[in-house]
Order: C-alpha cells, then structure tokens, then sequence
C-alpha cells in the first residue's frame, strides 16, 4: 500500500480536517435539532458537545496549518463588481454616527452605558446574550464596522476607513474558529456579516497587510462554506434571502476556488425565494409591509451586486422585483407610514424607497395610487378614496384589510382585520409588532387574534393560516365594497363586509354562525392619541392635539353587550406596539354576542372637525343580509342598501342643496 510522504502530510491532514469540519456542522444543523424534537434536554446536551468538539478540532487544526480548505489559492487582486450594500434595517444616517466616534476613538459603549475599552471587546463574553433583539444582531454582524465606513465615506477621513478594518480583524481574530457560542453563528448573523466582510474587502483590499488580508480571506471562505449548507439554509424566511444574497456577494468580491459554486447557489437560491415566497402580485408572504421592503430592499441589492459582476437574474425575477416595489407604493399609508400588520408598527421605518426601485430598474409604476387594489393570492385588499383638489394629499381616506396569511415567520391571528386611517392620522389601527421576538407578551398577545380588529372566538384554538374566500369586490361611485368569509374556528365561518364610503366613513357588518352556541368578540383598536368615552353603546372619541376623531355607531340589537378598555394588564388587552420592545396603551371597543347565529353591525366614522357626527337609522334584516341603512354625515346623506346574497348598493342623496 502506496504511504504518503512527510511532505503530504499536512495536505492528507487538511482535507481530514475539511471533511470533519463538514461533518460537524451537519451534525449541529441537522442531528441536533432532531434530538431536540424527541429530548430536549438530550438535544441542548447533544449540541454543547458537538460544538465542543468542533470549536477543538478547528483550533487545533488552525495551530497544526491544516485549515487547508480556506487556504486554497485566492487572487489578490480586487474584487469584480459592484460594491455589496449592507441591508439595513433603519435608513442609514447621513454623516458620522455618535457610534462610529466612539470606535474610532478606541472605545465602545456597552448595553448599560457605560464606555469600554475596544482592545476589550468580546463577542464570545457579549452582554447581550440570547434576547432576541436588534441590538444583539448588530453586534454579531458587525453591523458597527458599517458605521465606520459610513462615516469614512461621509469624512473621507482614514481614521473611519482603518478602525473598521481593525473591527473586523478584531472579530477574526476571536470568533472565526469559535462554535461554541450560538449567538456568533446564527443564521442571520452569519449573513449580514458576509456582507461586512466583502464591504471591508471591497475598501481594504490594497490597504491590508498581508497577514490581515489573508485573514479576511478566510473568514470569507469560512462564511461562505457556512452559508453553502442546505441544512444551514432557510428556504421560507427572509433571512434565507440575506443568506442568498450573502452568498453571492462573497462569490464576487472574493476570487476564490469555490466562488463560481458560491454565485450559482447564491442566484439560484434567490430565484427560488422570489418564485416561491413572493406572490404573483408581487406581495411578500411574510406578510409585513415592514418586511415587504426589508426582503425587497435584499432582493434590489442582490440584483444589482449581480449585474455588476456579470450574474444575471432571469426576466421573471426581475418582472416580480418591480411588483414588489408597486406593492409597497400603493400599500403606504396617505401620511406615508405603514399600516401595522404582522411583525410592522407604525414607527417601522421605510428602509429603501420603493420608487427609486422601480425607476432603476426601468419600470413604469401603474400609477394607481386611488381607487382599490385586491390582490387576492397576497392577501391585501386596499381602498383609497381619491384627492380632492381641496384637500391635502394626507388628507384621503385609506382602508387596508388582510384577506389571507400565510404559514410563515411573522405569523399573525389578523385574517380579516383590517386598518383605518383619514385626514392625515390614524383612526383604527392594528396592534402591530413584533414587540419582542421571544417576548411572553409577543406570545399570548401581539400575535393573537385579540390584539386584532377581527374576532375572537371563545374557547377556540387560534385561527389557522388561509386565505379568505372574496364573494363581493365593487367599487360604485360613492364608495367601495368588500366581502370576505373565512374559517374562524372548527365549525365557525365569519362573514365580514365593509362599506366604505369615500367621504369619511365605514360600515361594518360581521356575521358569524356555527353548528354550537359559541361566545363571539368583535374588537376594534383605537389610534392611542384618541381618548375614547362610552355614551350609551355609541364611542365618541376627544383628543388633546389637532387631528381627526372617530366615532363608532352601533347598528345591531340589544343582545350584543358593548366595553371599553384601555391598557388592561391581566390579561394583556389594549397595547400598541410602537417600537422593538416599546408599547402604549390604546383604547379597544369590543362587541359580546352568543349563539349560533351572531352578527355585529357599526358605522365608523372619521369626524375631521368636532360635532361631524354621524346619524344613521336602521330597518331590515342583517342576519338575512336584507335592509337599509340611512345615513346623514355632515353634508352627505346615503342609503346604504342590502341585498342577499351579500350585496351592497350606496345611493346618494342631495341635502340642503350641497352636493359633495
């Protein structure tokens, strides 16, 4: 048998150390999390010693030279495309950050305030340790090095450009071969840092010396190896996009053996993710108008990384990327916030301008920014009610509604709840979230169908993910309607109907029926700036500042029993997310009904001014969906007509000679 010669030896000894490297990392992504499924004290026992291992082998290895996979042979030379841009989750501040002042100084403040050593610094010993949070992602993706060159690029001052080198370096230098912290290796981490570490090459790669550049281009191949797992991959998340789009950045910044295998898994990763996460329409299946630019921002990045270095995106990628930006134009809010639905809060920020988008990727906008838009398979139903010329462009009545929610992250209990907003604020709103991921309150409250303006069904499990079933989509002169039924529990379908009335107000007729009495809950959610009084089963609302009110008139009988809440702790009812972390307590109305049979029926309406209330009379059946509705609201007077099966005619009548 043929022996290797001592001069083989370390290259034998190399790829031994490649293929446990691989093992173990399978190990840990794949084994562990199934002895997890069955024991989980078996499993967190399994991983502490799989990643034991792992980290010994790996610094063993690295003190013998034998880390020979991320020393294959690596050009020199600078990379070949465009550079990757960091995807944020906040607009990126113009200037020097009061952060990148403190790095650059030598020092960094840590999470209680006070100021530390940066020669200090470890990511191993974080004191963030395993709260889910912004904060902590940021760290380990070494979202502060962005700091530096951001302001290196806003100073052209080196200082910036050489202490965010030293940052990375730094990191290299203690976590590169760590595994036995779960925080550094997450997921997300993982490729958000990727995208740092070509950042760092892209700007250092002449001003490295050797031993610094040759440890950037490892740890760049070690991400990359990382991100290339399957079992590391996350196919229905939007860190799988950053994870994808990580992957291709570091197969065109870093001319490495692997990096042509790299650029293809990368691209054909991010096909797959628009293909199979993002609707036809172009709606993201997170379903967050936060995420839905978060994810589109990803995909824009990637794209343009790709075209730079030659790795092109098919038509069909490039045709849904556009959608995506129209679905965010048309999802904003008048005031231009978003509506808080599934992981968004009215805080989240607008992290890339959708327009921009569409104009650099050639692509005409359908310039429907009134009127309605359904987009059936996405799950979103809008409805604008037009400028006046007379008015401000804030000033248009907005409604937003969710007709379906996917089995997704971000999952939210919100099918067929729905947002109002008119004359420049908010008037009902969504709970909104995440809050706090891992959070008790994220769990029994923000995800709930209680923090919601849906129903609850008493005693039921959670809603599952669906789509609702449209039966009526009509837009007539003087309004809008929609209806929707979906499965509210076993053997509970729920109807819900909007009229909305392009002057200022909603009617909203809910009809549920089940084979067994059940207790129904109706709950609308209040902008928290509105105090809101009950005066008999009608709500008025005051506010302490300008803006718009709302008033809430029931239409439905006696049975139903009418409450107010604010802020309630035991349980949690009453809170908006307005923040990661951070709520305030908001009004909710809620509407109590039993039987077999339940319906709720109000008028919504957004009063501009203090004494535009509005009067309505009622005759018919609702629960047969048969009546008529007359409403007076200021200067405008409507009937507001049913008909089965689930029909709505809105006519319009003149009143003291004024038509609107």
């Amino acid at each position: 048998m043929p022996t290797s010669s001592p001069g083989q030896r370390p290259e034998v000894s190399a790829r031994a150390v490649d293929v446990l490297d691989g093992l173990l990392l399978r190990a840990q992504f794949v084994a562990v999390p199934w002895i997890k499924g069955k024991s989980w004290r078996s499993g967190m026992a399994a991983e502490r010693a799989v990643q034991s291992v792992h980290e010994a082998l790996r610094r063993t290895a690295r003190r013998a030279g034998w880390l020979g996979g991320e020393r294959l042979p690596i050009e020199d030379e600078g990379p070949h495309c465009a550079l990757p841009l960091y995807p944020d989750f906040v607009p990126r501040m113009s200037g020097v950050s009061d952060n990148a002042r403190l790095l650059a100084s030598g020092t960094w403040r840590r999470r209680d305030g006070s100021i530390g050593r940066l020669h200090e610094l470890s990511w191993v010993r974080d004191g963030y340790g395993n709260t889910s949070s912004l904060d902590r992602l940021s760290f380990h993706s070494l979202r502060w090095a962005m700091d530096l060159f951001d302001a290196f690029d806003a100073t052209q001052d080196a200082t910036y450009l050489h202490a965010g080198l030293s940052l990375v370096g730094q990191w290299i230098r203690e976590c590169l071969d760590c595994e036995d912290v779960f925080n550094v290796w997450s997921d997300h981490a993982t490729a958000l840092r990727a995208i740092v570490l070509c950042q760092a090459w892209h700007r250092g790669a002449k001003l490295l010396d050797p031993v610094a550049a040759r440890q950037l281009r490892e740890a760049a191949v070690r991400h990359g190896r990382k991100l290339a797992l399957d079992c590391f991959y996350r196919p229905d998340h939007d860190h799988g996009v950053t994870q994808a789009y990580g992957q291709l950045a570091l197969g065109l910044s870093f001319k490495h053996a692997s990096a042509p295998a790299w650029v293809a898994q990368g691209l054909a990763r991010l096909e797959s993710q628009m293909r199979d996460n993002v609707s036809n329409g172009g709606v993201l299946k997170e379903h967050s108008p936060y995420y839905q630019l978060y994810v589109l921002q990803q995909f824009y990045y990637a794209y343009e990384v790709g075209y730079s270095g030659g790795a092109a995106f098919s038509p069909p990628y490039v045709e849904r990327l556009s959608l995506m930006a129209q679905v965010a134009i048309e999802t904003l809010k008048p005031d231009g916030t978003l509506s808080a639905f599934g992981d968004t809060a009215k805080a989240s920020a607008i992290v890339i301008d959708p327009s921009s988008v569409l104009t650099a990727l050639v692509a005409s906008g359908s310039g429907a920014e009134t009127g309605r838009r359904v987009w059936i398979e996405g799950g979103y139903a809008v409805f604008r009610s037009g400028q006046n010329p007379a008015e401000r462009a804030s000033d248009e009545r907005f409604l937003i509604a969710r007709c379906a929610n996917f089995r997704m992250p971000h999952l939210h209990d919100d099918l067929l709840s729905f947002e109002f907003s008119a004359y420049g604020d908010d008037l009902i709103v969504d709970s909104g979230g995440p809050f706090q991921y891992a959070h008790p309150a994220r769990v029994s409250y923000f995800t709930r169908a209680v923090a919601h303006n849906t129903i609850v069904v008493d005693g039921a499990d959670e809603a599952p993910p669906g789509s609702a079933r449209v039966i009526c989509c009509d837009s007539q002169p003087e309004g809008d309607v929609f209806v929707a039924e979906r499965s509210a529990a076993p053997g509970v379908v729920h109807t819900r109907a909007f009229c909305f009335v392009h002057c200022g107000y909603l009617i909203l007729i809910d009809t549920i029926t089940s084979a067994a009495p059940r207790t129904i809950r109706a709950l609308l959610h209040l902008n928290p700036a509105l105090d809101a009084v009950l005066e008999g089963s009608s709500l008025r609302s005051r506010r302490s500042s300008e803006g718009p009110r709302v008033s809430v008139v029931p239409l439905h009988g006696s049975d139903v029993a009418t409450s107010l809440s604010r802020g309630e702790e035991t349980p949690l009812q009453g809170w908006i997310c307005t923040g990661m972390g951070q709520m305030m307590p908001g009004s909710v109305l809620e509407y109590r009904s039993s039987g077999t049979h339940v319906v709720f029926a109000s008028i919504i309406a957004a009063e501009r001014q203090p004494g535009s209330a509005v009067r309505a009379t009622a005759a018919g059946n609702f629960a047969e969906f048969s009546g008529r509705i007359a409403i007076d609201f200021g200067d405008h007077r409507h009937d507001i007509v049913l008909s089965s099966p689930w029909r709505i005619r809105i006519e319009k009548h003149v009143r003291s000679g004024l038509v609107s």
